[in-house]
């Protein structure tokens, strides 16, 4: 629980590991380097981080650090089998953490509409993922993160989401960073420029295999044909929406509206020119799971949908 608070707290102030470890001769005692703790992290939750995550400054007490990755190590971030076995020795030490890890509740079982979404993704499938609250959606994409990671490995997917807010939710950066095009103003032709003039802005675009977006009925639609255009332009499909990177969107249009500095002048994301290209696969979410009351689960349906006839 301790090791879980302090990756919570770390994730407050900006969350994630350096690309690098810092040297061992510099790590306080008693401490772990964040990317040590990183791949605790990853062992226990089966989540590989995320490239785009900023590191906070300093380092993150973790009372058992020498049992775990043993003293004076480097603490580079090992194979999810070294990182496995780490865990599993620590467990043999501590038969009641182990007993209490075994009575966990078992992961929740996806349902058919969700099911249809992780096989989508499985196939290599660009698609929509939305539904109304209580869903499943936030599960759905959790599931549908960890079904790229084994497909195209973690360094190759890149977890985005409209604002800062959404984006800590899901262990990701906003799409602005990831593209690194900073407020997005401009023409193509110029945020290309501005994204070429930075080698790891560059290189992001050139690895990127899969894009996850999360709340993207806040998108500007113009902005999504943007990021379209760029993608061409840095992978080797230019024909291909996004240069052929699969993407996996989820939002609900029927929530939040776009934002943007141009107010007058927001698409929504369906607006945009790219949008049948990429949203060939729409995912609707329709059981609800946070409400029982199937009266209740109605009224608020016809309260979402009205005026939309």
């Amino acid at each position: 629980d301790a090791i879980r608070e302090a990756w919570y707290a770390s994730t407050a102030l900006g969350g994630g590991w350096p690309d690098a470890p810092a040297p061992a001769s510099t790590t306080p005692a008693g401490c772990v380097t964040r990317e040590g703790f990183a791949a605790f992290l990853y062992a226990v939750q089966k989540r590989p981080p995320t490239r785009m995550s900023k590191p906070p400054v300093g380092y993150i007490a973790v009372a058992h650090r020498d049992s775990l990755w043993g003293a004076g190590s480097s603490f580079h971030l090992p194979s999810a089998e070294d990182a496995s076995a780490a865990v599993k020795a620590e467990s043999a030490a501590n038969p009641a953490d182990a007993a209490a890890a075994a009575a966990a509740p078992a992961e929740p079982k996806l349902n058919a509409e969700q099911r249809r979404a992780v096989r989508l993704a499985e196939q290599g499938e660009s698609l929509f993922l939305t539904g109304g609250a209580g869903t499943g959606k936030s599960l759905t994409l959790e599931r549908l993160i960890r079904t790229l990671h084994e497909r195209h490995g973690a360094e190759a997917v890149f977890v985005t989401a409209s604002t800062g807010i959404a984006a800590t939710v899901i262990g990701g950066t906003t799409v602005h960073s990831f593209a690194g095009i900073g407020l997005g103003a401009g023409t193509v032709d110029e945020l290309i420029v501005k994204i070429s003039s930075n080698k790891y802005n560059r290189q992001r675009w050139v690895d990127c295999l899969a894009l996850v977006i999360d709340e993207v009925s806040m998108l500007d639609g113009d902005l999504l044909d943007k990021l379209d255009a760029i993608g061409r332009r840095f992978k080797s499909n230019p024909h291909l929406p996004f240069g052929g990177i699969q993407l996996v969107l989820s939002g609900d249009f029927f929530q939040l509206p776009p934002v943007g500095m141009e107010k007058a002048n927001l698409k929504f994301l369906f607006e945009s020119k790219v949008w049948p290209e990429v949203a060939r696969n729409v995912c609707l979410l329709r059981t609800v799971f946070r409400q029982a009351d199937s009266t209740f689960v109605s009224l608020l349906n016809e309260m979402r949908e009205v005026g939309q006839e």
